[in-house]
């Protein structure tokens, strides 16, 4: 993560704690959605190959991809507004549910 991310994480944090205020800090990532095949979804792009015949390269078969589909981002922000919002830490890049963890998440279905 970039130095000035986790920064800018720390400053919502430390306002957190100075002021009282609820705040929930996020970090999205691999989301997925509605998207053109061929331009920045390696997910559409591959469901596009299959579903067309087209051919299509898989360089490494071993790796699993965790990904966030954006409805359930969305459905994650409603629970937010409505004080239901999912907590948690990160071991590295590694999302690990925890209920008083600092972070908030929507967690990978």
């Amino acid at each position: 993560m970039a130095a000035s991310k986790k920064a800018g994480e720390e400053l919502f944090f430390r306002y957190a704690q100075e002021t009282g205020a609820k705040v929930a800090v996020y970090r999205f990532v691999n989301l997925m959605g509605h998207s053109r095949p061929k331009y920045n979804s390696a997910v559409s792009t591959f469901c596009w190959a299959v579903a067309n015949d087209e051919p299509f390269t898989v360089n490494d078969r071993s790796t699993e991809l965790e990904l966030l589909y954006i409805d359930d981002l969305v459905e994650g922000m409603f629970d937010l507004l409505e004080g239901k919002e999912q907590h948690c830490e990160f071991d590295g890049v590694d999302t690990v549910l925890q209920d008083d963890g600092r972070y908030c998440c929507v967690p990978m279905t």
